[in-house]
């Protein structure tokens, strides 16, 4: 009878997989590759030495050993709890980036709407002095009509009199000249009066800005400082609580070691499958190919038990002669 490693061969032959294939012990290369799938490995690192093919085993006694392997395979599967944790805590750096992350936009938006209502306010007052400057224009032009009025009632009353070119008449409009200026110059005087009290209401808008600039980026600067310290506490917290969880993890550990239990789950877990390959290929290639596949396809139980590897499996039975 060809045994199992003949079919496995020849079954790689077939599919051109190459002939420099080479059926090797479980435990060449799974130290170098602990983290590989159960059925990458399976394909590449069935046992070497052949499963011996023993024809008077009875479909219960194949079940059977199945269940006892599923059994074991469930609790070591148990077992993955007890795994430590790996936490890459962020460099000062990143927890600065992160901190800052949105204060940007918020003090930025503070500040667009500080530049904009000082900037309505300056230009109110600008808007004032024009206004001002217009009033007093407009004074002005009032006092050179009524005082240009004032003259001419000053000439004709003399010239009633009969007094038009004497003295005292050159000398009320001249008074009235000078009355003039006065009252010329007290307007002005009012209107600079009103221009600096402006132009003082301005500088006390930029200053006033320049002063809540200067509190915003306080504010700013000392709740990216705030942020960054509640995220470093919360991250000195989360290693600390990893480090004690690990170290539990790595004390329960030792303790089944101690006990017997090998703590690496992975490594028992492919084991504990590749067995349960073995016993599988042991009695379906012990049959004849169409008989084997007809009731591996109809035995819903032994597929359930063999999980991913049911499709493995049929792929051997099917490739076999």
């Amino acid at each position: 009878m060809i045994s199992i490693h003949e079919k496995i061969l020849q079954y790689f032959k077939n599919h051109n997989i190459g002939s420099g294939i080479k059926l090797t012990n479980s435990n060449d290369d799974e130290e170098k590759k602990d983290a590989i799938k159960v059925e990458e490995s399976s394909e590449t690192e069935i046992k070497a030495d052949e499963p011996s093919v023993k024809t008077s085993s009875s479909k219960n006694d194949f079940v059977s050993k199945l269940k006892v392997l599923d059994d074991k395979l469930k609790g070591v599967n148990s077992e993955k709890t007890l795994q430590t944790i790996e936490y890459t805590p962020l460099t000062e750096e990143e927890i600065k980036q992160k901190a800052s992350e949105g204060i940007d936009l918020k003090y930025g938006a503070k500040l667009d709407d500080l530049a904009s209502v000082t900037a309505k306010k300056i230009n109110d007052v600008e808007k004032s002095n024009e206004n001002l400057t217009k009033t007093a224009n407009e004074q002005k032009d009032v006092l050179d009509l009524l005082y240009k009025d004032a003259e001419e009632k000053v000439e004709q009353s003399a010239i009633k009199r009969g007094i038009s070119r004497s003295s005292i008449v050159q000398e009320q409009i001249k008074g009235l000249g000078v009355e003039k200026i006065k009252d010329l110059f007290q307007i002005d005087r009012t209107l600079a009066s009103e221009l600096k009290d402006n132009s003082d209401k301005i500088s006390e808008l930029e200053s006033d800005y320049l002063t809540a600039v200067n509190k915003l980026n306080v504010e700013k600067a000392l709740e990216i400082s705030d942020k960054i310290q509640d995220r470093t506490e919360k991250q000195n917290k989360k290693i600390e609580d990893v480090l004690k969880y690990n170290n539990t993890v790595k004390r329960q550990l030792a303790e089944m070691e101690e006990k017997g239990n090998s703590p690496l789950v992975g490594e028992k877990a492919r084991e504990i499958k590749r067995q349960m390959l073995d016993e599988a290929l042991n009695y379906y290639m012990a049959l004849p190919k169409e008989e084997a596949l007809k009731e591996f396809d109809e035995d819903e139980e032994v597929q359930l038990l063999l999980g991913e590897l049911k499709t493995m499996v049929r792929r051997y039975i099917k490739g076999g002669n």
